[in-house]
């Protein structure tokens, strides 16, 4: 009984199951910039994500592994993050990223030339 108590109040809490095909739409908004120094700047709109390579390859793969982080993150702190009025807007971005395989989310990245 215990055990169902802790499946409802989870559930309560936060999702635990979605329907991908509605988080299809959603695309993941980047920004390269190529610093003075050589190295590159990403910035993911969404989810307000800086990260900083020495190469354009490497600073999409630092955004990947950020935005799985703050993901995590936000789902485990689930009731703290979706109630705070300038991250709500995150909740089907941080379902979408849960939910997708690296491929899929590497798919879903638009990259969009910056200027330094």
């Amino acid at each position: 009984m215990a055990e169902l108590d802790t499946i409802n109040k989870s559930y309560m809490e936060k999702p635990i199951f979605i329907r991908r095909s509605s988080l299809r739409h959603l695309k993941f908004n980047v920004s390269i910039f190529e610093e003075d120094d050589g190295s590159f700047t990403g910035t993911l709109e969404e989810l307000d994500l800086i990260e900083n390579a020495h190469s354009k390859e490497d600073c999409i793969v630092s955004l990947l592994k950020a935005m799985k982080e703050y993901a995590q993150d936000f789902y485990n702190e689930y009731s703290l993050w979706s109630s705070a009025p300038n991250r709500k807007n995150h909740i089907p971005y941080v379902l979408k990223i849960l939910s997708g395989s690296d491929s899929e989310l590497m798919r879903d990245i638009v990259c969009q030339n910056g200027k330094s």
